[in-house]
């Protein structure tokens, strides 16, 4: 195999020729990556870019889940990794972790269908939507005002919480970021008054 992180690398045979990497590969770049990889969420493996995989990071021993693909391109989610500087240089954790942010807890409800969905983040901005987005009817929330580093690792920890209830709302998915952060339910009973 050659390459370290970079699956296209890694997929290719001595010829260079694509192949699927195996569960035996993935273990492999997992431990370059400083992780262990536990099992796939589901039992099976079916594509880096379809299967949600759970892992360990050496140094902490923390456990979590995210997409194969995400692993493979050097991302991760437990806090030594970003004191170690594992993620990419474009992340605003590595680059600002001190930097004041707000996080912020936001439910969007379409005006005409009704359906709802709610979204945590971190932004510089008290109003980080505004009133409207699109069709949705959007309220904000801002749950805490922190550090950047510390901002992030509550959102983490809440995606990891509930990562039952993710969903990935259409009005976000067009090249925008943040649709991993989004939730079907009001998962921190922030807004359901019922």
């Amino acid at each position: 195999m050659r390459g370290s992180k970079c699956w296209h690398c890694c997929n290719q045979d001595v010829r260079g020729v694509e192949r699927r990497l195996t569960v035996e590969d993935l273990r492999e770049l997992y431990e370059k990556n400083g992780q262990t990889l536990i099992s796939f969420v589901g039992g099976k493996y079916e594509s880096i870019r379809k299967t949600q995989s759970i892992q360990r990071c050496h140094n902490c021993c923390v456990e979590w889940q995210s997409l194969v693909t995400h692993v493979l391109h050097g991302g991760a989610s437990c806090a030594c990794m970003y004191r170690e500087n594992y993620f990419l240089s474009w992340t605003t954790v590595e680059k600002r972790p001190g930097d004041p942010i707000h996080v912020y807890y936001a439910e969007f409800t379409h005006t005409i269908t009704g359906e709802t969905f709610y979204k945590i983040g971190l932004s510089k901005f008290k109003n980080r939507f505004g009133q409207h987005v699109g069709d949705y009817k959007v309220s904000v929330k801002i749950i805490d005002t922190t550090t950047v580093y510390i901002g992030y690792l509550r959102e983490q920890q809440t995606i990891t919480d509930y990562m039952e209830y993710k969903t990935e709302p259409a009005i976000l998915r067009n090249g925008k970021k943040g649709t991993g952060e989004c939730f079907s339910v009001d998962v921190l009973g922030l807004f359901n008054t019922k």
